[in-house]
């Protein structure tokens, strides 16, 4: 098995991440159904957002990359077809926005993937379709979706995901009549709903959240702007903020005021001790004098891979994360991944009572570890062997380009080393 080194050289210099993807998804796909074209600023050529343009391209419309903008020509007419076939489906975000659009759209669909894959898709966002009196079958590497959903009132079960939830928010528009959902009050990811109902609404339809949980949505078609700039990734920025963190010289260019409930992250590291400094669009790291704590990852699971590098490397303190068990149903099972990779390079780190414990050290001796083909495992190591002796082995890095094609590259030049790619 061909073997990638990562090793501990300081980071150094200025990094701007890429545009969020969780908003490109949601920006381009109400571009697709709107009125007129969109220029959706801020291109992200990740795979999960390709994966988003070829469905929308599949259902008619056209999506042109000039410069850092993406030109979206939304769907002539409407959808014209009966049925739709996507092969090869790789991202379960694309999934679950589109199975309730199709529902909307009344169209049979056939998803089809690798079986590992379909999978992890959650068995509660199937049942719910069936709930609304959508057929969904299983049939060996496809999923089969058919029937038409309807405005009106829907009580959404706990467990289901929020990518799933925004899939039918971003689909009620397009059945001609107002909707209410009712969310379950232990729902996670809750930060993902808020924020496309704000993209909703920047696309001409004024969606209602209520803490309570109750999602309204009016008979409003939407209205694509001029113009569309999409925000940088804070979930992508975490890696280099921690990074920083832990004692790199890393400038971070990213807009504090975000709609992003990843943008949590510059909270979470000062409770932990981490001083940041902030000017205009950029963040560093000032000082830190860490210190323990209990931080709650149900609204934020895209954070706790790197968080418990962050974890491992504060030396004498202990930092438990709870709420963590949606992470088993990512691209890979991250509770039993992260664990593993984290104690193969030294780190004391447990899972107990469905919360995860790490102890704090200095230095990790580093060693062998796996990607297992998830971008957030994989890019989570590489920052994690900033801080081993003799830094780690992986197998792969190509699946950081389902998030973050630009990764490898901005860890060399930020003075890293990676070797063997």
């Amino acid at each position: 098995m061909a073997k990638i080194f990562v090793g501990n050289n300081p980071l150094r210099g200025t990094v701007e991440v890429p545009s969020s993807k969780s908003i490109l998804h949601r920006a381009l796909i109400m571009a697709g159904f709107s009125s007129r074209c969109c220029r959706v600023v801020g291109v992200n050529l990740c795979g999960d957002v390709e994966a988003t343009i070829a469905v929308l391209e599949a259902l008619g419309a056209t999506v042109e990359i000039h410069g850092n903008a993406f030109f979206v020509h939304p769907i002539s007419g409407w959808v014209k077809k009966k049925r739709v076939e996507i092969k090869n489906i790789k991202s379960g975000s694309t999934f679950r926005f589109f199975t309730g659009i199709f529902a909307a759209l009344g169209l049979n669909a056939e998803f089809s993937g690798e079986k590992q894959f379909l999978s992890r898709l959650c068995s509660k966002d199937i049942e719910e379709l069936q709930e609304w009196g959508i057929t969904c079958n299983v049939h060996g590497n496809s999923i089969f979706t058919s029937g038409r959903l309807a405005g009106g009132d829907y009580r959404i079960a706990s467990q289901t995901t929020s990518q799933f939830i925004s899939g039918l928010m971003m689909a009620l528009p397009l059945v001609g009549c107002s909707g209410r959902l009712e969310i379950s009050q232990d729902q996670e990811s809750f930060p993902y709903i808020r924020l496309t109902a704000k993209v909703m609404a920047c696309f001409g339809v004024p969606v209602q959240v209520t803490d309570s949980g109750v999602v309204c949505i009016p008979a409003a078609g939407y209205q694509a702007p001029a113009e569309f700039v999409v925000e940088k990734d804070f979930s992508a920025a975490a890696f280099w903020l921690v990074a920083a963190a832990l004692g790199a010289d890393i400038t971070v260019r990213l807009a504090r005021d975000s709609i992003q409930g990843d943008s949590t992250i510059l909270l979470l590291l000062q409770r932990l001790g981490v001083v940041l400094q902030a000017s205009g669009e950029e963040v560093w790291c000032l000082d830190r004098k860490f210190c323990g704590g209990q931080l709650d990852g149900k609204d934020v699971p895209d954070l706790v891979p790197i968080l418990m590098v962050l974890g491992a490397l504060m030396d004498g303190q202990h930092l438990r994360i709870c709420n963590v068990d949606r992470l088993r149903f990512k691209e890979s099972d991250r509770i039993s991944v992260m664990i593993s990779n984290l104690r193969a390079i030294g780190a004391k780190i447990r899972y107990v009572d469905g919360v995860l414990v790490v102890e704090g050290q200095k230095r990790l001796p580093g060693g062998v570890v796996k990607s297992f083909g998830d971008h957030r495992v994989a890019m989570s190591v590489c920052i994690a062997a900033l801080g081993c002796e003799a830094g780690v082995e992986i197998d792969e890095l190509d699946c950081v380009r389902k998030s973050y094609p630009g990764f490898v590259d901005d860890f060399l030049n930020l003075g890293g080393v990676i070797r063997g790619i």
